[in-house]
C-alpha cells in the first residue's frame, strides 16, 4: 500500500487546525481575564473615589469648625487623588473604611470623639500602602 500524499497532507491540516483554534481559544481566555482584572481595578478606584467625594459632602454640611472641614476635606482629596491614580486599598479592605467612616460622619454631627476616631482612620488610610 502506498501512502496517499493528499491524504496525510489533508490529515495535517486538520491538526493544524484543531491546535490553532486551541491555541486561539487559551488566547483569548488570557484577554478575557486581562480585561475583567483591569476593569475590576478601575471599577473598585472609581467607587472609592465617589464614596470620598461623599464624605467631602458630608464634612461640608457637618457642624464642625471651618479649619477643621478644610484639614478634613484637604486630606480626604489627597486620598481620592491616589485611588483615581489607582493607588488604594484593596476592595475589602475599603468595606471596612467605608462603613467605619460613615459611622463617624453620616449623620453630620460629628461629636469631638467621632473627630477623633475619623482623623485616626484617615491617617490609617493614608499609610496604607
Amino acid at each position: 500500500m502506498e501512502d496517499d500524499p493528499t491524504r496525510s497532507s489533508a490529515a495535517n491540516e486538520w491538526k493544524t487546525a484543531r491546535y490553532g483554534c486551541f491555541i486561539g481559544g487559551i488566547a483569548l481566555l488570557v484577554v478575557v481575564v486581562v480585561a475583567i482584572v483591569v476593569g475590576a481595578k478601575q471599577f473598585v478606584a472609581f467607587g472609592i473615589s465617589s464614596d470620598i467625594t461623599e464624605f467631602i459632602r458630608f464634612v461640608e454640611q457637618s457642624d464642625l469648625e471651618t479649619d477643621t472641614k478644610q484639614d478634613l476635606r484637604n486630606r480626604f482629596e489627597r486620598i481620592r487623588d491616589r485611588a483615581r491614580q489607582g493607588h488604594h486599598v484593596g476592595f475589602w479592605v475599603w468595606l471596612y473604611y467605608d462603613k467605619s467612616i460613615r459611622n463617624y460622619i453620616e449623620d453630620g454631627e460629628i461629636t469631638e470623639r467621632d473627630l477623633e476616631s475619623l482623623i485616626r482612620e484617615i491617617d490609617r488610610l493614608e499609610h496604607t500602602p
